[in-house]
């Protein structure tokens, strides 16, 4: 009789366990950043562990001389900050790039014309021709008549020579 007792006290007791199953813990994913160049700025967060389903803000801030250009991997957009949400492993890397604030194709770092009209074309080092005096006669290339005028030489405001032929009234013409 006393082992049916502790049978009857025994099977409640193994309900209450089966039926108290602890709760599966919640998936985690590891979201991994990185910047390109690395020198080109940073990223908040700089990645992590986080549970399925958790909403994460991603905040690109470029270096100085830097711009962010776009996200990469296994995220595609320009937008920033943007926001991911975690259902799986995920590989971001923050794309920068140097910046070119008159947007004439030389980056500001080596620019020596900052400030390039719109459209015009620019050489290597991003000035156009209404920005140089290849000659160094003082009067620019774009309207410069004599653009071979050997250095020290003085001219008119069309930057050819000006003879003392041409100033013998001193009329300036």
């Amino acid at each position: 009789m006393k082992s049916l007792k502790r049978i009857f006290l025994i099977i409640p007791a193994l309900f209450l366990v089966l039926s108290c199953t602890k709760d599966e813990d919640p998936l985690k994913f590891i979201l991994s950043i990185s910047a390109t160049p690395l020198e080109g700025g940073s990223v908040t967060p700089d990645g992590g562990v986080f549970e399925e389903g958790t909403a994460v803000t991603l905040q690109a801030t470029p270096a100085n001389g830097y711009l962010f250009r776009e996200w990469s991997g296994d995220l595609r957009t320009a937008e920033n900050p943007i926001m991911v949400t975690m259902g799986s492993d995920m590989n971001i890397t923050a794309v920068f790039a140097k910046s070119d604030g008159d947007k004439d194709g030389v980056t500001d770092d080596i620019d020596a014309c900052p400030d390039t009209p719109p459209g015009e074309i620019v050489d290597a080092s991003g000035c156009s021709s209404s920005q140089t005096d290849t000659d160094g006669d003082g009067v620019i290339d774009d309207l410069d008549n004599c653009p071979e005028t050997p250095e020290g030489e003085q001219v008119n405001e069309q930057g050819c020579v000006v003879t003392s032929a041409i100033y013998l009234d001193n009329n300036g013409i």
